[in-house]
């Protein structure tokens, strides 16, 4: 299965909505052991093998 997660911002230590997409974009794939695509905007793009 794949998840495709949306986040408006997606980055750590830059406060809260920036760090409630981080955490699902990195907690979500140690929870359901599956592939997770996280949708947020260009200047945040980024890749992580968790």
């Amino acid at each position: 299965m794949k998840i495709l997660l949306s986040a408006y911002a997606c980055e750590p230590d830059k406060g809260s909505e920036a760090a409630v997409g981080w955490y699902w974009a990195i907690t979500l794939p140690r929870i359901v052991d599956d592939e997770v695509w996280v949708i947020t905007r260009n200047s945040q793009r980024f890749s992580v093998n968790v």
